[in-house]
Formats: structure tokens, sequence, C-alpha cells
């Protein structure tokens, strides 16, 4: 079909909804602006306002319906009367910049003409924040004023041999200087923190940790305890440190890598009695194009498999996995145990079977 058929099909349907007074709308509304930048305001300030106003450019008399905004901190406020033709109506919005820092752009979509038309408005600008307070900044207070952004660092996979290190923040609320010091827990050389430092009255400071795991046979989740100790008083209970300890991948890209599948990684025995050990069969696949090592099983306790630290299996291979559920100590209710298993695989080193059963209770 050519143009010239589109059209005269086109101009055939308008004559005809024209012929029912059915016509396409066009809103009669003419906004002096559809736009408006507030530019920079301050949070602290409050809500800021503005009025667009607008003209009835048609021959009837037109009737705002409804105004609808895409935010709760948007608010519309509009000319409820009959605006007639060539009269003068507008549509008021309020935005609140309350804990919504940064740049904002907000659609308002203006009703009339018995839902027929719609006119968007579009209201923008930058909310520059609140100045934050130490205490929001630094949530957690230890003893004799000393406050830290968070009470846990989890490091995630820390590579043997790889230091990976995190910065964190302090603040000193005491009024008088602080020689802040820190404890590791267990002290392994694994984890350190520095700098050990004076921090001046009402001063906010940094210190770096750092994991450091030796290369050898450490594997496996690590978990410590970093102790401030503030004029030789340690504050406890600290900041908790976890990883992962793993094979050294940083060097290994591009060549060959081991990949572990499993056949499933959940299995769920139904209705069990306390005390009963039941097991169930998983197939392990080195998919992978080089050797796949299991460096260290985590079983909780209740769990148990037949899997061992150390076995390899060759690319394309495969071995039988038996993990054993025991609900000796279950209490009723659904009793679930998971068994970590950590491999030399570079994309996902640490895989979980996980074994449950609903056990009635005693």
């Amino acid at each position: 079909m050519n143009t010239r058929i589109l059209l005269t099909v086109f101009f055939a349907l308008v004559a005809i909804l024209a012929s029912y007074g059915i016509c396409p709308a066009q809103s009669t509304l003419v906004f002096d602006e559809e736009v408006w930048d507030f530019g920079n305001i301050r949070e602290a300030d409050g809500s800021v306002s503005h009025t667009f106003g607008f003209t009835n450019s048609g021959d009837n008399a037109i009737v705002i319906e409804n105004v609808s905004v895409s935010c709760g901190c948007t608010t519309p406020s509009y000319s409820k009367n009959a605006v007639m033709p060539g009269g003068r109506g507008e549509v008021k919005v309020t935005y609140d910049p309350a804990m919504r820092p940064g740049y904002f752009s907000k659609e308002i979509y203006v009703i009339s003409n018995g839902g027929a038309n719609r006119d968007k408005l579009v209201i923008k600008g930058d909310v520059e924040p609140l100045p934050r307070t130490v205490e929001q900044d630094y949530p957690y207070l230890f003893g004799e004023g000393l406050r830290l952004k968070t009470l846990s660092v989890n490091f995630r996979y820390v590579g043997q041999g790889s230091p990976t290190k995190t910065t964190l923040g302090y603040a000193n609320t005491s009024g008088r200087p602080m020689d802040v010091t820190f404890d590791i827990v267990p002290d392994d050389g694994t984890v350190t923190v520095e700098p050990q430092q004076t921090l001046c009255a009402d001063c906010r400071g940094e210190f770096t940790v750092t994991v450091n795991v030796p290369r050898g046979e450490t594997y496996g989740r690590l978990m410590y305890k970093v102790v401030p100790v503030v004029d030789g008083v340690p504050q406890t209970p600290g900041i908790t440190v976890s990883a992962i300890a793993t094979d050294d991948f940083s060097t290994a890209r591009g060549g060959a890598a081991p990949e572990m599948k499993l056949s499933a990684a959940y299995y769920n025995f139904g209705s069990v009695r306390r005390g009963d050990r039941k097991t169930q069969s998983f197939t392990l696949t080195n998919s992978g194009t080089a050797e796949l090592i299991i460096r260290k099983l985590e079983p909780q306790e209740g769990i148990s498999t037949d899997l061992r630290e150390g076995t390899v299996i060759a690319p394309g291979a495969s071995v039988t996995v038996r993990a054993t559920l025991d609900t000796s100590a279950a209490r009723g209710g659904t009793f679930t145990k998971v068994v970590s298993i950590l491999t030399n695989d570079p994309t996902r080193p640490m895989r979980e079977i996980r074994l449950a059963a609903s056990v009635p209770a005693q």
C-alpha cells in the first residue's frame, strides 16, 4: 500500500469520526511554560512551589478533572471551577525535598475534557542535602566518646598472598584528645589495622583494615574482632571482620581453569522422626579445563559428607557426593543444615549443599 492510499484512508477515517461527532481530542489548555527548573535548592529550606498558569484557547468552557503525579514528594493543587474560553487558570505544584538529596525530575499530568486531554508538566532541580550530624555519620557509640561508622566488615573472597584492605571512619566526641589503638582477636598477623594514632577533640579520622592471608594451607571462612582501645581501655565488642580465604586467582586470568557444577544444591526429606539420619546423593562435576581441587569442607553440626578435602577431579570428570542429615538435635519444625564446599574454581569458589527435613515437635 503506497503513501497516497494511506493518506486517503486516514482522511476518510477522520471524516467518518467527525460525522459522528467523534474527533481526535486536542488540548485547549495553553500553559505559560511546561517545564520549570527550580535550580539548586536546599533540603533545609523545606518545600518549594511553582504555579503553572494557563489560558483556555478553545471555544468551550473546560474543567480540570484531575492532576496526577508520579511521586508522593509532589503535591498539586489546581483551579476547580470551569475556565471560560479565553479565561485563565492555574496548576500549583509543590515539591518536598526532605530525604531526597540530588537531582530530581518529576512529571505532572493535567487531565481535562472528560479525560480526553492530558497535558504534561515537568518540574526539576537539584537538592543540596542537610548537613549531617556526627551521630548520623558515625551511628555506633563506644565508650569514652568514640563513634564508628560500622560494626562489621565482610571482605568476601580473599586470595592467599593477595592483601585486601578497606578504610573505615571514626570520630572523637569526648571533647578531649584520645589515643586510639586496636587489638586484633585472634592476633595471628592475618588482620592488621593502621594507623594507631591520637585523635584530637571533636575530630574525625580514618583507619585501614587489611586482610593478608599467608600462602599455604589456610582456606575457608575467617572471623576476627578488631577492638578499639581508647587511652588503654578496650572498647568491646569491637568490629567483626570476616572473609573467605581462597587461592590467589589474580594471576590466573585467561588460562585453563576448573569449574564446579552440582546436580542440585538442596534436598528436603519431608517429614522425618527426630533422631533419624537421612542421606542424599549429589553429582559434582568439573566442567572446566583444569583440575578441580576440594580445598576445604565446612559442615554445620548435624550434617556430614563423604567428600574429602584434597580430592582432585579431572576436567570433564564427576564424583558422587553423599550428604547425611542427622536430626538428633532438631527441636521440631523445619530442620535445615548446610555443608560449604570450597574449591579452586575462580568463578565461584564456595558452593553449598543444603539438606532439610520437617521434624514433629516432641
